[in-house]
């Protein structure tokens, strides 16, 4: 039986048909990975959607011999990547968790029974791929816009207790700042 937390983040998106909920419980699965297990690796297709339970993940790619940092998942987050998933080609991003975590799961196949069996999974698909999309647009946004401090700032108001979870050179990266920077950063407004 899947937790009640993925049943509640899928209603946020869509009421959960009866017929779809129980489709998903015999069919999601349930794994427990410790810190640093690769979700995906580079170069490989994503086989699997995640949702984390509990835990914390970061996703990155390296450009050249730099690790450049794209998103952070927290509980209740859906973790995956979407191109590689839904049309199962070479992925550039890596999947890591920062600590040990509690995901539930489905393979593309099931995905796509899902899909072809239950209308309604393809609008929860569709809402999920569209905030990863908006958190992608928001994010160039405040790179653009906002200066370190404050892209920063929103940084640990989205994921409360962060720097926990996340080395201050993963957080840096995430930023598009050093880890010096970062460190003088928050010295400065310590002071303040």
């Amino acid at each position: 039986m899947l937790t009640d937390s993925l049943f509640q983040a899928l209603s946020r998106i869509h009421t959960l048909p009866k017929d779809f909920r129980d489709a998903l419980d015999k069919e999601v699965r349930h794994v427990a990975y410790p810190k640093n297990h690769l979700l995906v690796q580079a170069h490989s297709f994503a086989y699997h959607a995640y949702f984390l339970e509990k835990g914390f993940a970061v996703s990155y790619q390296y450009r050249g011999n730099k690790k450049v940092v794209t998103a952070f998942w927290q509980p209740g987050d859906f973790v995956f990547v979407p191109k590689s998933f839904f049309e199962q080609t070479s992925s550039e991003e890596i999947i890591q968790l920062t600590i040990d975590s509690e995901l539930h799961y489905v393979t593309f196949p099931i995905a796509n029974m899902l899909f072809e069996h239950y209308p309604v999974a393809n609008l929860f698909a569709r809402s999920i791929v569209a905030q990863f999309h908006t958190n992608s647009v928001s994010r160039i946004a405040d790179l653009h816009y906002r200066d370190p401090w404050q892209r920063y700032s929103k940084l640990v108001e989205s994921y409360p207790g962060i720097e926990l979870h996340a080395s201050q050179d993963l957080i840096a990266s995430y930023l598009n700042i050093t880890p010096q920077s970062l460190s003088r950063l928050k010295h400065r407004h310590k002071q303040s």
